[in-house]
């Protein structure tokens, strides 16, 4: 049985991120088409800060994906249980006294949740998929005073429909991104698939405003089997790619992305070198374009998340093997 681990601390707000669901068709990084890293049990001493902080276990294999607070006395982590015959939504919550599983709905087959948003006590969002026998749907869930409930949300006519992550600017304006580059809206009445540039994978989103969002992920390129770095940007009417650095020859994949202002924006990631030893990956938008920045790699090493307190104050979480 695999349990729960949440690490908190009074100065940072991001925590590590667990492995993929077994049955994902995804890879891993360290191999040529590299995707969401795994977990592995903690070898190093913890940064000053930090202490693990029981998590509630529901007696299957436990991972928690996402994670975000409303306040420093309530907080909501979501992924997902599997078991031998299959698996489910997973949702707990901190209110203060200790973190514990709330109830949460799934629909017919497997379902994960990956991403997590909160507007306020009583309306936060997560997203996910199920799979259905066939392929993967996307899964999306509402917070309110009754409890979490599956809200209708749409699905690619083809391929699959997973969402990694979600973003809201107001109670009428979420965005919801995932696989095959599908992004959908949320408009304060029902979810819809908005038109995307690409078929890349897009595994976050953040927004400064109603009409400036970006979204980050990674492209395949189907002649040499590496990924390059993607970047999406929303300026109130469409997507569109915007031209981000890949240092490496090999795989480039940027997973997280956080603004602090329309002109302060951070992507996190990890690209390979030569020998397919992953390393860390920063890039910043200064309001000039994406560049790289340099960012310590133990190696091998990669970054999962983003996100900033301050201008000059951003954390990444970052993991080695």
């Amino acid at each position: 049985m695999a349990g729960n681990r949440v690490a908190a601390s009074p100065r940072v707000a991001h925590a590590a991120t667990p492995p993929a669901m077994p049955h994902l068709p995804r890879t891993q990084p360290g191999s040529a088409h590299a995707k969401r890293p795994p977990s592995s049990p903690p070898t190093a001493n913890y940064p000053s800060g930090w202490s693990i902080v029981n998590s509630a276990d529901n007696a299957y294999g436990d991972y928690l994906d996402g994670v975000t607070c409303v306040s420093s006395s309530d907080c909501w982590a979501v992924g997902y249980y599997t078991y031998s015959g299959g698996g489910g939504t997973l949702v707990e919550q901190d209110t203060g006294s200790g973190w514990t599983i709330v109830s949460s709905p799934n629909p017919t087959g497997i379902g994960s949740l990956a991403g997590v948003t909160c507007l306020s006590a009583s309306n936060c969002w997560a997203v996910g998929y199920y799979n259905n026998g066939t392929k993967n749907l996307s899964l999306i869930e509402q917070y309110t005073a009754s409890g979490w409930a599956i809200v209708s949300s749409p699905n690619l006519s083809s391929g699959d429909s997973d969402l990694s992550d979600v973003a809201c600017v107001s109670a009428a304006d979420c965005w919801a991104v995932g696989e095959n580059g599908l992004v959908e809206q949320y408009n304060g009445s029902a979810w819809t698939i908005v038109s995307s540039p690409n078929y890349g994978t897009l595994f976050g989103v953040a927004c400064v405003s109603v009409t400036d969002c970006w979204a980050t992920g990674s492209l395949l390129n189907v002649q040499t089997g590496n990924t390059g770095t993607l970047i999406e940007q929303y300026t109130g009417s469409a997507w569109s790619v915007v031209s981000s650095p890949s240092p490496s020859g090999t795989n480039n994949d940027l997973w997280g992305v956080t603004c602090v202002g329309a002109s302060d924006c951070w992507a996190t990631g990890f690209y390979q070198n030569s020998s397919y030893q992953d390393q860390t990956l920063v890039e910043q938008d200064a309001g000039n374009g994406w560049k790289v920045v340099n960012s310590p790699s133990p190696s091998p090493s990669f970054l999962h998340d983003v996100t900033c307190v301050s201008a000059n104050d951003c954390r990444s979480e970052e993991h080695t093997s």
